[in-house]
């Protein structure tokens, strides 16, 4: 199932759509509320339950929708740079011998359908297609291998 979280009839809602063509909604708010995507990731809930629940769920158009962020407010936004060859080169950059760090704020982001914010000093926006792992809890000197049990969900960025 994907998720996002929208906003509908002006309530901040939890939706999700199996095939792409229906998009389901739990209200965050009032009887039958579902915790947002966050609170939910934060509790520790498995994103299965909430998948199930919106397979029951009203269906709403999705051009009735407006989508806020995923997680309204994450703490951290790790971003890897210049991590395989081809993009070292396609920017004429020599590959790092570790990956570049970087960090993203919230106030950096925009919803899916709004406007992106370009700075005076660019010229133009690059489009950059990235993987996102939401990492779920708390995870600190792990074993190896032992990383993707932290793993909440993937998404896409830009």
């Amino acid at each position: 199932m994907k998720f996002a979280m929208v906003t509908h009839e002006g309530r901040r809602m939890v939706a999700g759509t199996a095939d792409g063509l229906e998009l389901k909604v739990l209200p965050c708010e009032g009887v039958g509320a579902s915790p947002s995507l966050a609170d939910q990731i934060s509790a520790g809930r498995d994103l299965a339950e909430t998948a199930a629940a919106l397979v029951a769920a009203p269906s709403v158009p999705i051009d009735a929708v407006e989508f806020l962020l995923p997680l309204d407010n994450p703490g951290k936004i790790i971003c890897v740079g210049l991590n395989y060859l081809d993009h070292a080169e396609e920017s004429g950059a020599a590959r790092p011998p570790y990956p570049e760090i970087f960090l993203r704020t919230r106030s950096s982001m925009s919803p899916h359908g709004r406007t992106v914010a370009a700075p005076p000093q660019s010229a133009q926006l690059d489009f950059e297609g990235e993987l996102v792992a939401v990492i779920g809890r708390t995870a600190r000197k792990l074993a190896a291998g032992a990383g993707l049990t932290h793993v909440a969900a993937y998404s896409i960025f830009n």
